[in-house]
């Protein structure tokens, strides 16, 4: 009788995996941990992007004082061309003549008054304005 009872609990099949609660629970956890995870990691984003720009601008703003000691002047139209030979390929891209800067278009929106001053402005994705002018240098949100 004892080998028979053996024998029926070896022969009977046994129910694995997880129960309801134990798959609510997991849930709850991971649901507790992305609430707390996501708003410190919001602004990361942003701030790189503020970091890329200020990176650029300086590079740009460095090519403006040499075009401006070279010939007195800072380009009124065609910026990009203007400063072909101080600047790279992908910074002639990004740099583009007037127009209003738009949230998240990633260009540099280059203004001159004069060919005695100018302003670049970018957006960002929160819709920030970046800029960078002969005067005050950087203008950088504080958020």
């Amino acid at each position: 009788m004892i080998l028979k009872l053996r024998e029926m609990i070896a022969n009977q099949k046994k129910e694995e995996g997880f129960t309801l609660i134990e798959l609510m629970i997991v849930v709850a956890i991971i649901g507790i941990l992305a609430s707390i995870a996501v708003p410190k990691f919001a602004g990361v984003r942003n701030k790189a992007k503020v970091s890329a720009v200020q990176g650029d601008f300086k590079a740009i703003q460095s090519a403006l004082s040499i075009y401006y000691t070279e010939k007195g002047a800072y380009p009124t139209s065609g910026v990009a061309s203007a400063l072909s030979a101080y600047i790279g390929a992908d910074l002639q891209n990004k740099l583009v003549d007037g127009g209003p800067a738009a949230k998240n278009d990633n260009k540099y929106h280059y203004t001159a008054s004069g060919g005695q001053s100018f302003e670049i402005i970018t957006k960002l994705g929160n819709g920030d304005d970046i800029k960078l002018n002969s005067n005050d240098g950087f203008t950088i949100p504080t958020n």
